[in-house]
């Protein structure tokens, strides 16, 4: 969520979310849950391809991916 008043590239790191909690090194399947799009598979952080507009927001499904 960007509640600045500037458009802001948001990063999420994975380990930094509360219960996914993955192994260093494990790829996770990123989602864009609006725009119904796989955003392709991932490890370590989720780097957005454009800065998140003033006061609105990603809605994102990360799902760990078995080895």
């Amino acid at each position: 969520m960007n509640n600045g008043d500037a458009p802001n590239l948001l990063t999420l790191e994975f380990d930094k979310v509360p219960g996914l909690l993955p192994p260093q090194g494990t790829t996770v399947q990123v989602r864009d849950v609006w725009a119904r799009k796989d955003l392709g598979k991932m490890a370590g952080a989720f780097v957005p391809a454009a800065p998140t507009p003033s006061r609105d927001s990603m809605f994102l499904r990360i799902t760990p991916l078995t080895s």
